[in-house]
């Protein structure tokens, strides 16, 4: 009787061993995801600020000089860590089109906003994220 008891030994270790791996395989997918995660979120948050960054940066721009926005093909490139901005500026009328994008990797954020540009005055509204 012994040899069949080894024997069933040998089968609940095996057993034993392919259930741990399972669970460790499981719970480590489930970590690595979780961590992708987390630094996607973090990027898409980094990005969001860096275009509004440069929203910012475009206001004061017009504030400073209005006539700025009449410059035709009128791109600012900035460049926040790893973050790629582009400012550009869409005059139609008084109304300056101040558009942002930025980018890095694989995260991609725009935002708009529309200033009014009247006897030297800036007046902006209608700040919008892009899809």
């Amino acid at each position: 009787m012994r040899k069949k008891e080894s024997g069933q030994a040998l089968i609940i270790l095996i057993f034993a061993i392919a259930l741990s791996i399972t669970i460790l395989t499981g719970v480590t997918l489930t970590a690595v995801t979780l961590a992708k995660n987390t630094r996607l979120t973090e990027d898409s948050q980094v990005a969001y600020y860096a275009a509004e960054s440069g929203v910012e940066y475009g206001l004061m721009r017009l504030i400073r000089n209005p006539g700025s926005c009449n410059s035709p093909a009128l791109n600012d490139n900035l460049t926040i860590d790893t973050y790629s901005i582009t400012v550009s500026y869409n005059l139609v009328g008084s109304v300056c089109t101040v558009s942002v994008t930025s980018f890095s990797g694989t995260v991609l954020k725009k935002f708009q906003v529309q200033a009014t540009i009247a006897n030297s005055k800036v007046t902006y509204c209608c700040f919008k994220e892009l899809p």
